[in-house]
């Protein structure tokens, strides 16, 4: 199978696409053709020896993908050869096939794409743990969201206005806000504000001073509906 191997820790740019052995299925996992898998900073982090895990050479990096089953090991219930899966993994995700733990594993939605899967195991149960169990976050209330075009952003945008907050939301330029847009139920509508901050601001963190913030009125913010965030 073809994949993406590191023996020997390099920059993101190095990386190249090589013949791997395929992976052998175990019990209590699920062999998968992987459609889409999810790239997140910590992968590139690992793949330049920069992370706290160091796996040993050769490695395939990638913690998510989205794909379909192809055999079910011992041992699991409740999937089956053909089904649409989006799943976790410790590596390995970055490979045209790859073997992922059964209980780390979710039935995708009719509707939902391989590349919207790939992105869902990670960024989003880290942002939905920060709102809900950490900060208790309600309706009504107002969420400012810092790096709102990065990963775990563009979820708690998201997350924070389908829970009816109004949500505020920064990023590091008008160029990353295109890329926050998008990640919201809709387009944001011309009640969407949005301000560059000033130079004076160079003391704060880079997001702040070279980046915009974003806001809209609270009735704008209802869950499960478009419009602007």
């Amino acid at each position: 199978m073809r994949a993406i191997v590191v023996d020997r820790w390099m920059e993101p740019a190095a990386l190249r696409v090589r013949e791997a052995p395929e992976p052998e299925l175990a019990p209590d996992t699920l062999a998968v053709e992987v459609r889409a898998a999810g790239c997140n900073f910590f992968d590139l982090l690992m793949v330049r020896g920069q992370y706290q895990v160091k796996p040993p050479f050769p490695f395939i990096p990638g913690a998510e993908l989205a794909g379909v089953v192809r055999a079910a090991g011992r041992g699991v219930e409740g999937f089956a050869a053909g089904d649409r899966i989006f799943a976790s993994v410790p590596l390995g995700a970055f490979a045209e096939r790859a073997v992922v733990p059964a209980r780390g594993a979710w039935p995708m939605p009719e509707g939902m794409s391989f590349e919207a899967g790939a992105s869902f195991p990670i960024v989003y149960p880290t942002s939905y743990a920060g709102l809900v169990f950490r900060a208790g976050l309600r309706r009504g209330e107002t969420l400012l969201v810092h790096a709102a075009a990065g990963g775990v952003g563009i979820a708690a945008v998201q997350i924070g206005k389908a829970l009816g907050a109004r949500v505020i939301a920064t990023a590091g330029g008008t160029d990353k806000l295109a890329v926050a847009w998008p990640s919201t139920t809709g387009a944001p509508t011309g009640s969407t504000r949005c301000a560059p901050r000033p130079t004076a601001t160079a003391r704060t963190s880079s997001t702040i001073r070279s980046g915009a913030t974003c806001s809209t009125p609270r009735s704008s913010a209802s869950p499960g509906t478009g419009g602007s965030w």
